[in-house]
C-alpha cells in the first residue's frame, strides 16, 4: 500500500550569530500499513523477526538508555524490545555509528524476538522530526500509546527513560509487576490522523523577560528550535496522559530491579555498566584531577589527526610472551616494517586490549627502537604480577598537540592518498630522516666502521590515544588464588562483590568481575565479556556470561579452548528446531512432487553419482559424477547439498547457522552448524536416497576444453559413499577394501566406477598441470 497522507509544516530556528529566525519547510509521507511485528495481530501483515507470542510486557527504550546499556540489551534473555526508527536515527546522529550497527544486529536477528518499528512514517505515531530530546520523548510516548491500544490493551508497554523530566513526571504511578494486568486504557480515539506534538503540550508562555533575554543572548552559540521551547513544557502532561492510557514510564533501575532481579546474569551486567557510568561521571566532574591512565582523545581530535597524518589507525596485537608490549598493524601493510608501530608499557597501551582498533600517535624519534630480531621476539618475558599501570603521562599536555614534539613531514601527494598510504609515507619519511641523522652523527664521531658493516633500522614507537572500536570477544577466566582464599575464609553473602580474575590467554589483561553469585564461580572456568575500562581503574570491568565447569575438567577445558577460538556450540533453540520438518525419523520424510518437477532430475543410472569422504562420514555435503556422452564428449558434474530448501532466509535456523559459521570437528565430538536431522540425514547426500542439490554440469570436448556449462537446482541419488582409500584402490585396479564403517562396493560396479574415476583423474591432472605452468 502507498502513502495515504502527507504532512507539511514549518519549523522556525533562531540563529544567535546572525540574530535572525530561519523558516524551514518540512514534509513527511505517512502510511497506515506499517506492521507492528506482533505474530498474533490480525490487522498487520506478518513479519520476521517478530515479537514473542506470549510476552509478559513490551519494552520501548529511549536513545540514552540504548547508548548506555547496549551491552545489556545484547543479552539473549532480553526479548520483546521495540526499537523505534526515530530512536535508532538519534543514536546514529549523535555519532554512535558503532552502537547503531549493534542495534541493527539485534532487531535483524530473529532469535532475539525484537522488532524495528517505523514510527516516523506510521500514520498513528508520526510527529514532527526534531533533533532535541524533549520532542523525541513525545514521539516515544505516541508509539507506546499506539502499541498498547493496537494490541487490545492486554500487553503492558514499558517506556524506559532515565531522563530527569520523565522521572519527575511519573507522579507516583504504581509499580508494574511481571505477568500482572495493568489498568485498562480508555477507548482509542477514532481519528484518521493523530494529533501532532503541539496537541500534547501547551505553548510555553511562562518564560519571563530576563530568562528569554538570557536564552537569546547567552554565552552559548548554539542555535535552537523555537518549537522546542513549546514542546519541552508539555512533556510532563504527555507522560501523565500516556500513563493513564496504559503506558508505564520506568527508569532503568526500576525496570531491572522489578523484572530481572531473579536473573543474575542480567542484574550483574546492569550493575557493572551502572558502576562504569558512575565512575565516568566522577572522572568528568569539575575540579576532579584524573589519576592513572591518560584520557583518550575526543573523536573530532582523532579524526583531525587521521586526516593530517599525525595519528594512525590500526589493529592492536599483543605480544604472545608479555602483556607489556604490543604492535599496531595498519591495513594490508601489517607484515612490513612501514605498517607496524610498537607500543610498550601499560601507560602507553592506555587501556587497549588485544584485537582493538586503536588510534596511535608517534613518540619522538629519540624514543624509537631498533627493529626486533627473531631471537628477541622468541624470548619468553615473565609477566609482572603487580598489574599496576605505569606512570601517567603529564596531564598538562594538550591532547591536540599529541605525543609528537614536531608534526610529521608530509610526503608529496599525501593529501590525495588513502589513510594507510599516508601513514606509510609519513613513517617512511621519518625512517629516512632517522637513518640520515644516525649516519651523520656516526661520521662526526669517527665510527665509520660501524655504518660500513651494518645500518641499524629503527622501528616507530607510539602511544594509544583512543579506542576506535573495541574487540567484542569473550574471555575465559578464573578467580585469582588470592581472592579465592579470601572468599573461602569468610562466609559468603548474596550482596554483589568484586573479584579479580585471570584470563587463560596471556595476551589479555586481568579483569574485575562483580557478581552476587561468587560462590558458584570458585574453582571454575567461566566466560566474561568486558563492559568498559575506566581511566582511574587498574583493571577493566567485565560481567559473567556463563560458567564452563571446574578447572582441570576435560570438558570444561575443551569448552574454554572453543570459546577462545570464537566457536559457538550452544544447543539449538526451540524456535530454530521448530522450523525443521516435523518427522520422527528421516525415513518418514520425502521430497514433495511439486519440488521434483521444479528441479532437474539427475537420478538416472547413467549419471552414476558417488561421494568420496573420510571413513565413517555421515554429513556428506558434496558428490561427483562423470559420464561419456553419445557424441564422444564428457559430462562432469559437481553436486552440493541444497540446504536452502530447509533453511529459510532470516529464519531462526538461519540465524543459528550464521552464528556457528561452520561445523567444527573435535577429537571426541562434532559441533554441527545445523541440527543433525539436516546435517546427517535430510541434507546429507547419502547413497540410495533422493536428495536436493545445487549442481554444476560441464560438457567437455575430447581435449577436455569446456564446451558448455549448466548451473541449477537438481535432485540426485548417490550410488556409493566411497572412502579415500576405496577410491584410490579402484584407480589402482584393485578391489576396494571395506572397513567396519565403510560401504561395500558390489563387484559388478568395479569396472564402471573405475572408468568414471579415471575420467575425473584425467581432468584433475590436466588442471593441475595448467595451474603449475
Amino acid at each position: 500500500m502507498s502513502w495515504i497522507h502527507r504532512q507539511t509544516w514549518h519549523r522556525h530556528r533562531y540563529r544567535k550569530r546572525a540574530r535572525t529566525i530561519s523558516d524551514q519547510a518540512m514534509e513527511s509521507y505517512l502510511r497506515e500499513d506499517v506492521p507492528c511485528g506482533f505474530p498474533m495481530c490480525n490487522m498487520c501483515s506478518p513479519t520476521l523477526p517478530h515479537l514473542p507470542r506470549t510476552a509478559s510486557h513490551l519494552v520501548i527504550p529511549d536513545c540514552t538508555i540504548l547508548e548506555t546499556y547496549i551491552e545489556v540489551f545484547q543479552l539473549p534473555e532480553l526479548q520483546g524490545v521495540i526499537y523505534l526508527t526515530s530512536v535508532v536515527k538519534q543514536v546514529v546522529t549523535r555519532g554512535n555509528l558503532r552502537k547503531g550497527n549493534k542495534i541493527r544486529e539485534l532487531y535483524q536477528d530473529a532469535r532475539r524476538q525484537c522488532v524495528l518499528f517505523d514510527d516516523t512514517h506510521c500514520v498513528w505515531t508520526a510527529g514532527e522530526p526534531t533533533e532535541v530530546s524533549s520532542s523525541s520523548n513525545l514521539q516515544l510516548m505516541r508509539a507506546a500509546e499506539y502499541y498498547f491500544q493496537h494490541l487490545g490493551c492486554n500487553t503492558p508497554v514499558i517506556l524506559l527513560s532515565d531522563n530527569s523530566s520523565s522521572q519527575q513526571a511519573q507522579l507516583g504511578s504504581a509499580n508494574v509487576r511481571p505477568k500482572s494486568p495493568l489498568a485498562a486504557a480508555p477507548q482509542w480515539a477514532q481519528t484518521d490522523i493523530p494529533a501532532d506534538s503541539a496537541q500534547h503540550s501547551a505553548v510555553y508562555d511562562g518564560m519571563g523577560d530576563e530568562e528569554l533575554d538570557s536564552l537569546l543572548t547567552g554565552g552559548s552559540t548554539d542555535d535552537f528550535d523555537i518549537e522546542a521551547l513549546q514542546q519541552s513544557s508539555g512533556i510532563g502532561d504527555a507522560i501523565k496522559d500516556a500513563t493513564s492510557k496504559g503506558v508505564h514510564v520506568l527508569t532503568s533501575a526500576q525496570y531491572f530491579a522489578q523484572f530481572w532481579a531473579h536473573v543474575p546474569v542480567v542484574t550483574d551486567l546492569y550493575e557493572s555498566v551502572q558502576q562504569s557510568k558512575q565512575a565516568a561521571a566522577r572522572e568528568e566532574s569539575p575540579g576532579k584531577e584524573s589519576k592513572g591512565y591518560r584520557a583518550h582523545w575526543s573523536t573530532p581530535t582523532i579524526d583531525q589527526g587521521l586526516k593530517s597524518g599525525t595519528v594512525f589507525q590500526g589493529i592492536l596485537h599483543m605480544s604472545k610472551h608479555t602483556s607489556q608490549e604490543a604492535t599496531v598493524c595498519m591495513g594490508s601493510q601489517g607484515s612490513s616494517l612501514l605498517g607496524q608501530i610498537l607500543v610498550q608499557g601499560r601507560a602507553l597501551l592506555n587501556r587497549a586490549i588485544d584485537g582493538d582498533t586503536v588510534a596511535v600517535a608517534l613518540l619522538p624519534q629519540t624514543e624509537w627502537q631498533a627493529t626486533p630480531t627473531d631471537t628477541a621476539q622468541d624470548e619468553d618475558v615473565e609477566e609482572s604480577d603487580s598489574g599496576e599501570p605505569g606512570p601517567a603521562i603529564p596531564q598538562n599536555q594538550d591532547p591536540a598537540e599529541g605525543a609528537i614534539e614536531t608534526p610529521l613531514p608530509s610526503s608529496p601527494g599525501a593529501e590525495s592518498s588513502s589513510g594507510v598510504d599516508k601513514a606509510a609515507d609519513a613513517l617512511e619519511h621519518q625512517l629516512l630522516l632517522s637513518d640520515a641523522e644516525s649516519r651523520s652523527a656516526q661520521r662526526q664521531a669517527g665510527r665509520q666502521q660501524v655504518t660500513s658493516n651494518r645500518r641499524q633500522k629503527l622501528m616507530p614507537v607510539g602511544e594509544v590515544v583512543g579506542i576506535i572500536q573495541r574487540c567484542s570477544q569473550d574471555m575465559v577466566v578464573s578467580i585469582t588464588d588470592k581472592d579465592t582464599k579470601a572468599l573461602q575464609s569468610r562466609q559468603l553473602t548474596t550482596r554483589s562483590e568484586a573479584v579479580i580474575c585471570v584470563p587463560m590467554d596471556r595476551r589479555l589483561p586481568r579483569v574485575r568481575v562483580r557478581s552476587s553469585q561468587l560462590e558458584q564461580l570458585l574453582g571454575k572456568r567461566f566466560v566474561v565479556r568486558c563492559t568498559g575500562w575506566e581511566q582511574t581503574s587498574t583493571y577493566p570491568s567485565a560481567h559473567v556470561v556463563r560458567v564452563l565447569g571446574r578447572m582441570n575438567d576435560l570438558r570444561a577445558e575443551t569448552d574454554a579452548v572453543l570459546v577462545s577460538a570464537g566457536v559457538h556450540w550452544q544447543p539449538f533453540s526451540d524456535l530454530a528446531l521448530a522450523e525443521l520438518p516435523q518427522v520422527v525419523t528421516a525415513q518418514e520424510w520425502s521430497l514433495p512432487e511439486h519440488e521434483i518437477t521444479n528441479r532437474r532430475d539427475l537420478r538416472g543410472s547413467e549419471y552414476f553419482t558417488c561421494s568420496i569422504d573420510p571413513p565413517g562420514c555421515t554429513d556428506v555435503d558434496d558428490a561427483l559424477s562423470a559420464r561419456q556422452l553419445p557424441n564422444g564428449q564428457i559430462e562432469v558434474g559437481v553436486h552440493i547439498a541444497d540446504v536452502s530448501y530447509f533453511v529459510k532466509k532470516a529464519g531462526f535456523l538461519d540465524g543459528e547457522a550464521y552464528a556457528r559459521g561452520t561445523t567444527v570437528y573435535l577429537q571426541d565430538r562434532r559441533l554441527d552448524m545445523l541440527p543433525s536431522l539436516l546435517s546427517e540425514h535430510l541434507c546429507s547426500l547419502r547413497a540410495g536416497v533422493d536428495r536436493c542439490a545445487v549442481s554444476v554440469l560441464w560438457t567437455l570436448k575430447a581435449d577436455l576444453s569446456v564446451e558448455s556449462i549448466w548451473f541449477g537446482r537438481s535432485i540426485i541419488r548417490s550410488r556409493y559413499q566411497l572412502t579415500y582409500q576405496q577410491a584410490q584402490d579402484l584407480l589402482d585396479g584393485k578391489s576396494p577394501m571395506t572397513g567396519a564403517r565403510d560401504m561395500a562396493v558390489h563387484p559388478r560396479d568395479h569396472a564402471e566406477l573405475r572408468s568414471r574415476l579415471q575420467m575425473l583423474d584425467k581432468l584433475t591432472n590436466k588442471l593441475r598441470a595448467a595451474r603449475v605452468e
